[in-house]
This record gives C-alpha cells, sequence and structure tokens, in this order.
C-alpha cells in the first residue's frame, strides 16, 4: 500500500504565490500544471538529505559553500559547452579555496531550474510601447515584442524539460571524472598559460 502523499497534499491552497505574471489564458494554465504535476520529480529526497547534512556541515565551520551560476537562466544558453563551463569555473575556484582554506568545498550550483526573474513592476515602457515585464523564460521572452512579451504557459514546461537536460549534464560531467581534482589542476594550468605579462608586470587576461 502506497502511503506517500499525493502531489496535491503539498500545496496549501489558501496561500497566494507572490510574483505571479498576468496569465492571458487561465486554462492553458491549468494543463501546464497539470503535466507538470504527473513528471517525476527533477531531485529526489536522497539527494536533497544529502545537501541538508553537508549545509550543516558548513555551517558547523567544517566546510566551505560555493555557490556559482546566473542571475536567470535562459533556453539558448542551456548548452552542452556552457553548462560545462560553468562547471568548470565552479570547480577551479573550489579548488583554490579548498587550497587556500584547507577545508573541504561544498560546491553549489544555481542552475537546472533558475528560468524566472522577479519584477517590481508588472509591465516595462520604451517610448510609447509600453509590454509585460519580462520575467524569465519561464514566462515569456526578452525580446520587446507583443508577441513575445505575452506570458505563455507551455514554457513552464520547456523550464522542466531543459532542467532535466541540465542536470543530466550536471550529474554526467560530475560522476564520470570531469570533477576530478588532477583535471581541475590542469585546467587552472592551462587557464594561467593563456594568459600574458603586459609591461607593468601584472596578469592580463588575453582578449
Amino acid at each position: 500500500m502506497n502511503s506517500q502523499p499525493s502531489i496535491d497534499a503539498l500545496f496549501n491552497n489558501s496561500l497566494v504565490a507572490a510574483q505571479q505574471p498576468s496569465w492571458p489564458d487561465q486554462a492553458a494554465v491549468t494543463r501546464a500544471i497539470t503535466e507538470l504535476k504527473s513528471l517525476p520529480p527533477l531531485v529526489f529526497a536522497g539527494e536533497c538529505d544529502n545537501l541538508k547534512a553537508r549545509i550543516a556541515k558548513a555551517a558547523d565551520g567544517k566546510a566551505f559553500w560555493l555557490q556559482g551560476g546566473d542571475c536567470a537562466e535562459t533556453f539558448a544558453a542551456a548548452t552542452a559547452d556552457s553548462i560545462r563551463n560553468r562547471i568548470k569555473t565552479i570547480l577551479q575556484m573550489a579548488a583554490v579555496l579548498q587550497y587556500g582554506a584547507s577545508l573541504p568545498v561544498i560546491k553549489v550550483g544555481r542552475m537546472a531550474g533558475q528560468f524566472a526573474k522577479p519584477r517590481s513592476n508588472d509591465f516595462e515602457k520604451r517610448g510609447d510601447v509600453t509590454l509585460p515585464a519580462y520575467r524569465g523564460d519561464a514566462v515569456n521572452d526578452l525580446e520587446f515584442t507583443e508577441a513575445a512579451r505575452t506570458p505563455d504557459p507551455s514554457r513552464l514546461v520547456k523550464v522542466y524539460n531543459t532542467s532535466s537536460a541540465t542536470l543530466n549534464l550536471v550529474r554526467a560531467f560530475t560522476q564520470g571524472g570531469f570533477a576530478d581534482l588532477r583535471l581541475v589542476h590542469d585546467g587552472i594550468k592551462v587557464s594561467l598559460r593563456t594568459r600574458v605579462l603586459a609591461p607593468d608586470m601584472k596578469l592580463w587576461p588575453m582578449r
């Protein structure tokens, strides 16, 4: 017998969600929510428990917490190269911090779900044109046209699919040897070799 609560039991309908766009088609919103409820979770309970244990370790001063990522992700940037480069940056920073702090580094990526942006104003005005504000790819598009800025609930499902693909890549990279400390150190050395000494003897990145 399944003792797990239904997903509907996890929501409190008496609470009002903040920062909601003005969806023009409520039926489409309902369809998107129904589809999302039928999909498997992106992160599982065991992973959450492991993270909580590591957070406690950092709070106790026994580890260093490093978090990196974008203010808001975009669908266009969810490519293998972009994801790999973000992971590489976090891993290289962690290697330097671990060496300097002599503590284990808990690496947290702000990715695979950060597709929405809060706004203080529901609208954006350019000249004589007023359109809905860009609320992230989860809601609408950055292009300043009526079609692009109209909130589209089907984007919520695309967020799930893009986040799932991103997580698959993150897990493949980090569990497939990409996070090996020797490779990270090699990456740092390659990064340093791509710099040149300017006349004032300071290191500058090559453009």
